[in-house]
């Protein structure tokens, strides 16, 4: 029991740390919406489908599994801070397991319902250039197809940087005064 106490004993730090982060992560996630896929959506060349799946890509190698990271670190934090010398620390297990369960809404809430809009947009894209090299434009009748499918996008999405935000609020309640 005394190597939990000392292990448990950073708890405090390790979870404001684990919050800015998530916070960040938010702010990072929000800009996809406010004003990534805005320019995209002035493009009006098919270029744009690539603008997206490049987005979307590195959200995937950055935003997911850094979400994923802090859930799990969270969980572990919930089960560590029971362990904690002072019992107002150690009663905070209870907001790191609710931030926890909000951060792993984030993975079936993309898979369900983000992925599938991100695959019809890649679906969009016809690879063909001209002659010269150029990029083509949209087909006619594809460009509003492709905004329609990027609004959509942004609605879907917006439980991405939202969640986190949730979760973030939810770790810091009980040490706002």
């Amino acid at each position: 029991m005394a190597l939990l106490a000392t292990i448990a004993a950073p708890v405090p730090v390790i979870a404001l740390a684990l919050t800015i982060t998530l916070f960040f992560v938010s702010g990072i996630a929000w800009c996809f919406n406010l004003w990534v896929i805005p320019l995209i959506r002035l493009n009006t060349s098919d270029s744009a489908i690539d603008q997206h799946k490049e987005t979307v890509r590195r959200g995937g190698v950055w935003l997911e599994p850094l979400n994923a990271a802090i859930a799990a670190s969270f969980a572990i934090l919930a089960g560590l801070s029971t362990q904690h010398a002072s019992p107002e620390e150690a009663a905070l297990w209870k907001y790191y397991a609710a931030a926890s369960f909000v951060l792993v809404q984030v993975a079936w809430w993309e898979r369900v319902f983000v992925f599938s809009l991100d695959d019809a947009i890649a679906a969009m894209k016809d690879d063909k250039t001209n002659f010269k090299g150029e990029r083509p434009h949209f087909h006619s009748g594809s460009q509003p197809e492709f905004h329609r499918l990027l609004s959509r996008w942004m609605v879907m999405h917006a439980a991405r940087p939202t969640l986190p935000f949730i979760a973030a609020v939810i770790a810091l309640w009980p040490r706002i005064p």
